[in-house]
């Protein structure tokens, strides 16, 4: 049965992230639901104030949420559409969210505008291809939520321990969410003209190693660190 993904990204973890044409196991980045009407109020690119997660009757799902990091201001948009997923920083134009919900890292492009739809509601149309009708659902709350993030100009894969990370599968930044302690291994990898230089846990330098395996048993923070050659 197919499961939404979004807030991670395993069966310890409850959800995944994204949408349109590559990942079949996907994930999230952290929601940020108690701010987003307040950051949505203050954007200069649009009105949009719709968060969560939703899903369709079909077993499709989508995650919205707001983010305010400096090198990733918008909104995160993370969604599974027929066992495909992906997920991408969308900028908010007038009502709608429109944009390429396929970073710029990997290869491809699916542009999809949504919109509001009902009460609670959400319309996602597929430039070129099909349209989704989600409605609101409610995630089961997290019991460990970690954050992973890059700090410069790199990308990381990961994936638990025991399974190699898929490079061909990176990103900028996800949640994983947990219901029980877990081992993940973190992949760090450098954008041309970038070196890595370590990880940092909750601020704290962790490791130089571009390849960690982590015990996740609470609540943390780890970021890829990269720096220009």
């Amino acid at each position: 049965m197919k499961k939404a993904l979004c807030i991670l990204i395993s069966m310890t973890l409850l959800v995944a992230m994204t949408a349109c044409g590559g990942a079949k196991e996907a994930e999230t980045k952290a929601p940020a639901a108690t701010e987003a009407e307040t950051a949505a109020e203050t954007q200069t690119t649009g009105e949009w104030s719709r968060d969560g997660y939703f899903t369709d009757k079909d077993g499709n799902f989508l995650s919205i949420s707001y983010s305010d990091e400096e090198n990733a201001t918008g909104w995160y948009i993370g969604c599974m559409l027929d066992d495909e997923s992906h997920g991408n920083m969308l900028k908010a134009e007038g009502n709608t969210l429109h944009g390429n919900i396929i970073p710029e890292y990997e290869e491809g492009e699916c542009i999809v505008t949504i919109s509001e739809e009902g009460d609670n509601g959400l319309m996602l149309e597929v430039e070129g291809g099909k349209t989704y009708h989600f409605t609101k659902t409610e995630m089961e709350k997290a019991a460990i939520s970690v954050y992973v993030h890059v700090e410069g100009i790199g990308h990381f894969s990961y994936a638990e321990e025991g399974t190699e990370p898929d490079r061909s599968k990176s990103y900028t930044s996800v949640q994983i969410a947990l219901q029980n302690p877990a081992s993940y291994v973190f992949a760090a990898e450098p954008e041309e003209g970038y070196t890595f230089v370590k990880w940092t846990l909750n601020g704290e330098d962790y490791s130089t190693e571009a390849e960690i395996t982590a015990e996740l048993t609470e609540d943390a923070e780890y970021t890829a660190v990269f720096e220009q050659e």
